[in-house]
């Protein structure tokens, strides 16, 4: 059996779903939870830039980054409360062979 299963909710968006947690794309409606997250002490005492983000910073990672298809972000959340917890991104996607 697969580790992990695909579905389409119901806003036609995919989703990865795990045993424990399901990941999937980021969207506009995400970006006051990424703020608040990467804001987080604890997240941004172990993170390459330790400078608060602000939504202008996001929405201009998001379009430069995201958008162009450089990097791709995803929510994580639980699938038993539906909770999102953080995000995560992946980046130099070998679009050739579609790894990263």
């Amino acid at each position: 059996m697969a580790a992990y299963s695909m579905c389409i909710n119901t806003n036609d968006q995919i989703k990865l779903i795990g045993k424990r947690i399901y990941i999937r794309p980021i969207n506009d409606r995400d970006t006051d939870n990424i703020i608040s997250w990467r804001n987080k002490d604890f997240v941004m005492d172990n993170f390459i830039y330790r400078i608060p983000l602000d939504r202008e910073t996001h929405e201009r990672w998001v379009n430069d980054k995201v958008k162009t298809g450089q990097v791709a972000q995803f929510i994580m959340g639980l699938n038993d409360s539906g909770e999102e917890f953080g995000s995560v991104y992946i980046s130099h996607i070998d679009k050739e062979t579609a790894s990263g």
